[in-house]
C-alpha cells in the first residue's frame, strides 16, 4: 500500500531554533529557497520536519541497498499547491507524497499505487466546536475525544483526495460508524464515488487516516493496528 514516516517537530524546532541553518543539509535547492521566505518558526519547522518525514516514507520503499546511495538532500520536493507534492530525486520526478502536521508530529505517506493522501491528529486535538464540523447524525455517533478525532481524520483525507476547492467538510462527507471494526464514508462528490479506500488507525498518541483511490474499490474503511 505505501510507507509511512513521522517526525518529532519539537526536535526540528530545537535544532533550528537556536541555529535556524541546523537541517538546511537535508534539503533539496528549492526547498532551501522556501524554508528562507517562511517567517515565524512554527511555519519553517512545520515545513521542516514534513519535508524529511516525506524523504524518510520515500527511501523506505526503496528496495536492497539503493537507498543507500540516495542522500536527504538528493531529494526535493519543491513547494507547490494541492496535496500531492512531487518527490525529485536528483532532478527526475519518482513518486508523490501526502504530509500532515499535527501538535508535536508531522507525518507523510508516499503510496506504492498511485496517489494516496495522510491526515493526522494528536491527543492535543479539542477546542473545536463539534456543530461546524460534523452532521447531527454525526454528532450521536461520536461518544468522546477520540471518536471525532478519528471522524475528523477520515473527512480530511476525503478533502485532500477530492483535491476541490470547493469541497465542504460538514455536506459532502458523513462518516458512519458501521460496526467494530468498520466505518463507512457517505460522499456526494464525483471523484471519490469513482472508487476509493481509506483506511484509519492509532500510532502511538496519535489518530492516523490514509486515503488512496486505485481502480475499482469501494470507498470503505477497516480499522487495524496494522497497515
Amino acid at each position: 500500500m505505501g510507507h509511512f514516516a513521522r517526525v518529532s517537530l519539537d526536535a526540528v524546532r530545537n535544532a533550528i531554533e537556536p541555529m535556524p541553518q541546523a537541517l538546511d543539509s537535508l534539503l533539496g535547492a528549492s526547498e532551501l529557497q522556501a524554508s528562507r521566505c517562511f517567517v515565524t518558526l512554527k511555519r519553517r519547522t512545520e515545513f521542516l520536519g514534513g519535508r524529511v518525514a516525506a524523504k524518510l516514507a520515500y527511501l523506505a520503499g526503496k528496495k536492497g541497498g539503493t537507498r543507500n546511495f540516495i542522500s536527504l538532500s538528493c531529494l526535493d520536493i519543491p513547494l507547490t499547491p494541492g496535496p500531492f507534492p512531487t518527490i525529485y530525486c536528483r532532478g527526475r520526478a519518482t513518486a508523490t507524497a501526502s504530509i500532515s502536521h499535527s501538535g508535536r508530529w508531522a507525518v507523510s505517506f508516499v503510496s506504492r499505487c498511485g496517489k494516496g493522501v495522510v491526515d493526522v491528529e494528536d491527543d492535543l486535538w479539542g477546542g473545536r466546536s463539534l456543530d461546524h464540523y460534523f452532521s447531527a447524525f454525526e454528532l450521536g455517533q461520536i461518544h468522546n475525544k477520540n471518536d471525532a478525532r478519528i471522524r475528523w481524520t477520515l473527512k480530511e483525507s476525503c478533502l485532500k483526495l477530492a483535491n476541490d476547492p470547493e469541497f465542504d467538510l460538514l455536506m459532502d462527507t458523513t462518516t458512519i460508524l458501521d460496526s467494530a471494526d468498520r466505518w463507512l464514508v457517505a460522499t456526494k462528490h464525483r471523484r471519490l464515488l469513482n472508487g476509493g479506500m481509506l483506511g484509519t488507525f492509532e500510532w502511538g498518541d496519535l489518530a492516523v487516516a490514509i486515503g488512496i483511490i486505485p481502480k475499482d474499490v469501494r470507498l470503505c474503511i477497516r480499522r487495524s493496528p496494522h497497515v
